[in-house]
């Protein structure tokens, strides 16, 4: 595996018997290779999501506008990888709609040129999100108002969703629609490395292979470190989660920021807030994920971070140096600049004249690492070797399987979210009033 984990602070403070530790490992283990109720773990290792995302492609190859319909875990993961990735790809247009907004989504639809070659992907693994319904019914009517008949839909929408059950299912029969699945053990917010993310991403020009392969390296070392105690035991994943089990228990630190210093890795942040809050926020336990992204918010969050409360844990997302590097590095040496510097001496243009735009973006992250352990604040960084699709596929992979060992050092159910479900029962519920406007 070609990830690497660096800590500020190499102590190690287990705050728990060998007993406990270990019934962690054996829960932990139980529950990504045995619980058939969780299945993203075990599920990278078939094509079948693959195959079945490819079909699709295959049938709508001549789409040029795909239009992803879908909420949190139904479309955080797929823009994620889009925007990870940045595609070179650029004969499709993309547009996600993930929101409830009457003037985002007018707008949203005004910018749908040519309805022949659009193709709209409506994600949802219950088949009964609301919101995702209300898209759902808004969209169909803006394809009757151009002509398009019942029998014609088929031409235009593909469902991602349960594969027997929900009433998105039941309409993809009547319509006849062409459908993907939502793999029943896996949760929406496991769910990008399945058809719900696999779609967007082959159409994108995304190599979905390898993609995979990136998250069956992550799986296949694991399995083999499992075999050997000590070799899990020390094993990033292992080391991380006990980091940041020691951190909350002996230092309460209960808040986990996720910090990558790459602007295409934003979107990375805002898919870990949801799968970390969603996943981690139970019985009065967990730790409140925060979206940063270096060096931006050294202009603004880091302040809080490190002169704040002392009760966060950062997370860097580092892509280590390389000579050979798929895109051109900037130089700051200016003729117009260095004219001028011989004359009145400009001291900012000084610093940087000999150096390049990556060096900067290096010392960046540098120094918020010496500001961090100067206060003595704790930070994880995770080194990856390229921004693509395998590396990436590890990162997920990666993430997916510390939240769950999370949930078992916790002691919590990582896989349920009955927060959520009580949201959505009290929206229906004000639906359902006279007086809801």
């Amino acid at each position: 595996m070609s990830l690497k984990v660096e800590f500020s602070d190499k102590s190690e403070r287990i705050s728990a018997s060998q007993d406990f530790l270990e019934s962690v490992q054996r829960r932990f283990w139980q529950t990504i290779e045995e619980n058939p109720h969780v299945g993203f773990f075990r599920r990278v290792s078939l094509d079948d999501d693959l195959h079945e995302s490819e079909k699709i492609l295959s049938h709508f190859k001549e789409k040029k506008h795909f239009v992803h319909v879908g909420i949190g875990g139904s479309h955080l993961g797929p823009e994620m990888l889009l925007n990870v990735l940045q595609p070179k790809n650029k004969t499709r247009l993309f547009t996600f709609i993930n929101h409830v907004d009457s003037e985002m989504m007018g707008r949203q639809l005004s910018e749908i040129v040519n309805i022949e070659e659009t193709l709209f992907y409506v994600v949802s693994k219950s088949g009964g999100t609301a919101e995702t319904w209300a898209a759902l019914s808004i969209i169909l009517n803006f394809l009757e108002k151009r002509g398009i008949r019942e029998e014609q839909l088929k031409d235009y929408l593909v469902f991602c969703t349960d594969e027997k059950n929900g009433d998105l299912r039941k309409l993809s029969r009547e319509w006849d629609l062409k459908t993907t699945t939502v793999p029943a053990e896996i949760g929406g917010r496991f769910s990008v490395l399945s058809s719900v993310g696999l779609v967007p991403a082959l159409f994108a020009g995304i190599d979905a292979k390898e993609l995979l392969k990136g998250a069956r390296l992550f799986q296949g070392d694991l399995r083999e470190r499992k075999k050997d105690k000590k070799g899990f035991e020390g094993s990033s994943l292992y080391q991380v989660a006990l980091h940041l089990f020691s951190s909350y228990k002996e230092d309460h630190l209960d808040q986990t920021v996720l910090m990558p210093y790459s602007a295409h890795f934003y979107s990375f942040s805002l898919w870990f807030v949801q799968l970390w809050a969603e996943s981690l926020g139970k019985n009065g336990k967990g730790f409140t994920p925060i979206a940063s992204q270096g060096p931006v918010d050294q202009h603004s969050q880091l302040q809080l971070f490190i002169e704040g409360p002392q009760n966060k844990v950062l997370f860097f997302l580092e892509q280590e140096c390389s000579e050979k590097q798929d895109f051109d590095d900037f130089s700051f040496k200016q003729n117009f600049l260095e004219k001028k510097n011989e004359l009145i001496q400009l001291a900012s243009y000084e610093k940087l004249k000999s150096k390049k735009l990556s060096m900067l973006q290096k010392a960046e992250l540098e120094g918020t690492k010496a500001a961090l352990k100067e206060v003595k604040r704790p930070y994880i960084s995770l080194l990856f070797e390229r921004r693509d699709e395998k590396n990436l596929g590890q990162l997920i992979l990666f993430f997916e399987t510390l939240t769950a060992l999370m949930g078992e050092f916790l002691e919590i159910n990582a896989f349920n979210q009955p927060g959520v479900e009580s949201s959505k029962k009290f929206a229906f519920e004000y639906l359902g009033k006279d007086n809801a406007y």
